[in-house]
């Protein structure tokens, strides 16, 4: 997944995960379950909030927010 050439798509439940892709500007490469069950035809109704856009977004941006803050990376 690390390989910049690498078109991996994950999707996670895990805030940590979206922080971690978020950290390393890989944003691009998460996948709420919301955004997959739409790709395919199929609607989301009664996710958890761990499986929705939205909670992808948020722990995304807080990941990306503490690489801004000089955060996430040991020197």
């Amino acid at each position: 997944m690390f390989d910049k050439k690498s078109d991996l798509f994950i999707s996670s439940a895990d805030k940590i995960f979206y922080r971690v892709l978020g950290i390393l500007h890989r944003a691009d490469q998460g996948n709420s379950l919301e955004e997959i069950l739409s790709k395919i035809g199929l609607t989301a109704s009664k996710l958890p909030p761990q499986g929705c856009i939205e909670f992808r977004k948020r722990w995304t941006h807080a990941g990306f927010e503490e690489r801004l803050n000089g955060l996430g990376f040991k020197s």
